[in-house]
């Protein structure tokens, strides 16, 4: 996912009309009880990871290898479940916890996790988690990652707040730009066969579409942003207000709707009140913010970079 702005993290954006202190059940994962050991109970509350390899999802998509991760943790996750990120510097190396605890922090999707072989031997910090990050001029996350070498340590705190397919949906409805694309794609991978799902996700051109495996029946709809729009999000929302539903009478969806925090609550408004979704069947992401960077995805143009060697 794409660097989240200085602002204020937006995270996940409550339902359109609901209760500020009410808990949506769509989506909401907690971590398992901590259990013996300091591994389990992290200091400052973040996992300490460390870089096994970079590598080249698309041009402006670059994914980072982590190891270190806690398979009781990472693996426990919804599908694209959210981990705040502390990032040093880049070039910094390896820094430890104590000095990552007051790095900035910014939210990125756990596109996978897997337990390795030394967690199946009896290593609980064994496990990887990959991290897909949009790459840009200026972002923070962006420059570290392109700078990033094998060994070099990053924070990383919950993860929280993955989509669970409800069992009354008929239609899953994805909706995305380059930020939220690793969410849905983590999502469409874990759907079951005999699942539907339409994907309207914003990239900035053809070379950023990507295949995803999957069971399920998914409909991709790709939308390109192309050079002349200033801010990505306005050619989603335009994909989504003019879509045709996807859903026939009496059928059930539910949607995952991760992108730029105001063309988030904007969708989630027309979803509500043009559209008749109910707000707890809308699981909504926000992951930067217009305005709070001059560098936001989307807007300046893209560093190339060079992925290390597996």
């Amino acid at each position: 996912m794409s660097d989240r702005t200085a602002a204020p993290s937006p995270d996940d954006v409550p339902p359109a009309g609901a209760q500020p202190s009410s808990a949506s059940s769509v989506g909401t994962t907690t971590s398992p009880p901590a259990g013996p050991g300091p591994r389990h109970v992290p200091a400052h509350g973040l996992h300490l990871l460390h870089v096994v390899r970079t590598e080249t999802v698309t041009p402006q998509m670059l994914r980072v290898v982590l190891g270190g991760a806690d398979p009781a943790v990472f693996t426990d996750a919804a599908p694209g479940a959210k981990v705040k990120m502390a990032f040093p510097e880049p070039g910094a190396g390896s820094p430890g916890l104590d000095e990552l605890a007051v790095c900035a922090r910014r939210s990125y999707t756990v596109r996978r996790a897997r337990a390795g072989e030394g967690a199946r031997a009896g290593d609980p910090a064994a496990g990887e988690v990959d991290v897909d990050v949009v790459l840009h001029e200026g972002g923070l996350a962006s420059g570290w990652a392109q700078a990033a070498r094998p060994g070099d340590t990053v924070g990383a705190s919950g993860p929280s707040s993955g989509y669970r397919a409800l069992p009354t949906t008929d239609v899953h409805l994805l909706l995305a730009d380059a930020t939220g694309l690793p969410a849905v794609a983590a999502v469409v991978e874990a759907l079951p066969a005999g699942a539907r799902a339409v994907a309207v996700v914003e990239v900035a051109d053809a070379a950023e579409e990507q295949e995803v495996a999957t069971a399920a029946d998914v409909e991709w709809r790709w939308v390109h942003r192309g050079p002349d729009v200033a801010v990505s999000g306005q050619p989603l929302e335009a994909a989504v207000t003019g879509l045709d539903w996807p859903a026939g009478d009496g059928e059930q969806v539910q949607v995952l709707l991760a992108a730029e925090s105001g063309a988030v609550r904007r969708l989630q408004r027309h979803l509500s009140e043009v559209r008749r979704v109910d707000p707890q069947r809308v699981h909504a992401k926000g992951y930067w913010k217009v305005g709070a960077s001059k560098n936001a995805p989307g807007v300046r143009r893209l560093r190339p970079t060079t992925p290390l060697p597996g």
